[in-house]
């Protein structure tokens, strides 16, 4: 006989996991639970029950079959559920080998957006972590991880043109904050797979500039071909996301007419003209590429708006305040959070990435990458030769409005 779900140390199958989902919407093992199993469920439930359209979460061991197939166990979990319950609603799925998934089918919410404001809203309780623990924050505990996504789904996303698509209150922030066990090293939830590199050491000190050097020398389409990876590892697969250019073309637009605002409000004699005169170019370079037919011009329209916008600030308020570096795995995933190690050729380098990214590169998955047209294919934005790969949208250069129309000419 099979042991209960809730076992610590049994995974299940599909099938069971099919099948207790169906009675109940909300599962969450025992290993998954971060030391409060029922309390973690309780919380969530209480949670789905609040939201205007079912709701699935699966907070689970990897089943053995899932490990077999792929190498994005939650990715590949998210889609299975969904086919085989054939229920519309909002699903929320993270396994013990992977990160925090959300998809909705059938239902009024845009993915886009709601990932985009869970990733946000992440990022501020991690911070408020971070304050407290320091450095021993790793990931979310997939509860609170959870929890964020349902918060999210409930709440209105944020108007165009927000800097930030963060919605929650401060009181929200402190009261996950306070959750106890609300974060997890990577290390305590995934433990080293069997086949794991080990010994493994990113350069943490290698800075973007050097990433910008290297890249001036050969396109990453160059030299992503020659990433090292153990031969017992299966080669990296980036996750495609479906991406409506015409969204994003709307959203560029938006931003766009924002910064033109922004730029007409601001006074004659900022204080800092220069990053005004980047703004400028921002402007210029995004209303260029915005009406292109390439996905990753539009994409870059909607980064160069968001750079002018904050350069604004920068020109008219403090020359301190950092320009904006967009998440270099997915420019639409936001602002980057933090870095992470990534390989290119035979240098180790660090680059920008959102929260998200980060916990999925640091528990071995490979994060949400922009996927854009190229040919009859479609691949990662970084394997092509040209201003968005060699500049990461911006996220490892400087001057991104410049360089877009140094490219143009």
């Amino acid at each position: 006989m099979a042991a209960p779900a809730g076992a610590d140390d049994y995974a299940g199958t599909v099938g069971e996991i099919v099948d207790t989902l169906e009675d109940d919407p909300i599962l969450v093992h025992e290993r998954m639970g971060a030391g409060d199993t029922a309390g973690a469920k309780r919380r969530l439930a209480e949670l789905a029950a609040g939201l205007p359209f079912d709701t699935y979460v699966a907070l689970v061991n990897v089943p053995q079959e899932v490990k077999e197939q792929t190498d994005d166990p939650s990715g590949y979990l998210i889609q299975v559920l969904h086919n085989q319950l054939r229920r519309p609603g909002l699903y929320v799925v993270q396994t013990s080998d992977g990160t925090l998934e959300v998809e909705a089918w059938g239902v009024d919410v845009d993915g886009t957006t709601l990932s985009l404001m869970s990733s946000d809203n992440s990022r501020l309780v991690n911070e408020r972590l971070t304050d407290t623990h320091g450095d021993r924050i790793r990931a979310l505990s997939p509860p609170v991880a959870a929890e964020i996504a349902l918060r999210s789904a409930d709440d209105p996303p944020p108007e165009s043109g927000a800097d930030s698509y963060a919605t929650m209150s401060g009181d929200e922030v402190e009261e996950l904050a306070q959750i106890p066990h609300a974060y997890v090293s990577t290390a305590e939830l995934v433990g080293p797979a069997p086949d794991s590199r080990t010994g493994f050491v990113w350069m943490a000190a290698t800075t973007i500039g050097l990433l910008v050097l290297l890249v001036g020398q050969q396109t990453l389409r160059n030299a992503w071909p020659r990433r090292r990876r153990d031969p017992k590892q299966s080669k990296p697969r980036a996750q495609a996301v479906e991406i409506s250019i015409d969204d994003v073309r709307t959203r560029a637009g938006h931003e766009l007419t924002e910064l033109v605002q922004d730029l007409a409000r601001a006074p004659a004699d900022v204080p800092h003209p220069e990053y005004a005169q980047q703004a400028m170019l921002a402007r210029d370079a995004s209303e260029h590429v915005r009406d292109s037919d390439d996905l990753a011009d539009v994409v870059g329209a909607l980064v160069l708006a968001r750079s002018g916008r904050r350069d604004v600030v920068r020109a008219c308020e403090s020359a301190d305040s950092e320009a904006y570096r967009c998440c270099y795995f997915n420019p639409l995933h936001g602002e980057s959070a933090t870095q992470v190690g990534w390989q290119f050729g035979d240098a180790e380098l660090r680059v920008p990435v959102c929260v998200a990214c980060e916990q999925k590169q640091e528990s071995g998955r490979t994060p949400d990458v922009l996927v854009v047209p190229d040919g009859r294919r479609k691949r990662p934005y970084y394997e092509r030769d040209d201003v968005w790969a060699r500049t990461g949208f911006g996220s490892v250069a400087d001057d991104l409005g410049d360089l877009v129309l140094e490219s143009m000419r």
